[in-house]
C-alpha cells in the first residue's frame, strides 16, 4: 500500500550525510548534483510596500538581497550528475529561444491566421514554419523544467534560517537508505515511519 508513496522529511543539512547511490535511478554513486533551495523573506518583498507610497524605503535596495539559497551536493550517477553552471547556462539559453520562439510562433500565426481568413492558400514553407516553432516552444519550455535530480528530491521548505530542509524523496528505497544513515538527524513528516 505505502510502498509507492514519497516521503517528506525535515533535516539540518549540516547534519546529515546522503547514500552513495543515485536518487533517480537507484545506481552506485559516481558523481554529484546539485540541488538548489531558496528562502525568500516576506518582510523585504512587495507585499509590505505600501501602493500609495512614491518610493520604496533605503532598506529595500534589493531584492535579490533578500533571498538565502543553499546548495545540497548529492552523490548522483554520471547519467543525473549537474553542475550548478552547467545548469543555469542550460537554462538561461532555453529561456533565451523559449521567449524568442514564443514572439516568432505568435507573428507567424497571426500571418497564417490572416491568410486562412482571406482565402488564400497556405504557403507549405509558411506551414512547416509555424510546425517547427511550435516544436522550438514545446521543447525550450520542457527544457526549463526540473531535471530529473530535481524530480526525485523537490525542496517543500527552506527555513529556521537554513538550519532546517524540508524535501520530499520520490525514491522509497533511497528515501529508506538516507533514514536509515541519518536516524538521529531526520524528522519524517509523512510517508511513514519504518526503515
Amino acid at each position: 500500500m505505502g510502498q509507492d508513496r514519497a516521503y517528506v522529511v525535515r533535516f539540518n543539512p549540516d547534519r546529515v550525510t546522503f547514500p552513495d547511490t543515485c536518487p533517480v535511478c537507484n545506481k552506485p554513486a559516481a558523481a554529484e548534483g546539485i540541488v538548489v533551495a531558496s528562502q525568500g523573506k516576506e518582510e523585504e518583498g512587495f507585499g509590505s510596500i505600501r501602493p500609495s507610497s512614491i518610493t520604496a524605503p533605503q532598506h529595500r535596495a534589493s531584492l535579490i538581497q533578500s533571498v538565502s539559497t543553499r546548495k545540497l551536493r548529492i552523490p548522483t550517477s554520471f547519467e543525473h550528475a549537474t553542475s550548478e553552471g552547467d545548469n543555469s547556462t542550460m537554462r538561461s539559453v532555453a529561456a533565451i529561444i523559449n521567449g524568442l520562439s514564443i514572439i516568432t510562433f505568435l507573428i507567424v500565426s497571426f500571418n497564417l491566421g490572416l491568410t486562412i481568413m482571406q482565402g488564400m492558400p497556405v504557403a507549405p514553407w509558411m506551414a512547416i514554419l509555424w510546425i517547427s516553432l511550435l516544436i522550438t516552444v514545446l521543447a525550450s519550455y520542457k527544457a526549463l523544467g526540473p531535471n530529473g535530480l530535481q524530480k526525485a528530491i523537490d525542496v517543500v521548505e527552506y527555513g529556521g534560517r537554513g538550519s532546517r530542509l524540508t524535501v520530499k524523496i520520490f525514491s522509497v528505497s533511497y528515501a529508506r537508505q538516507f533514514l536509515h544513515s541519518n536516524a538521529d538527524s531526520v524528522e519524517i513528516i509523512e510517508g511513514g515511519n519504518r526503515l
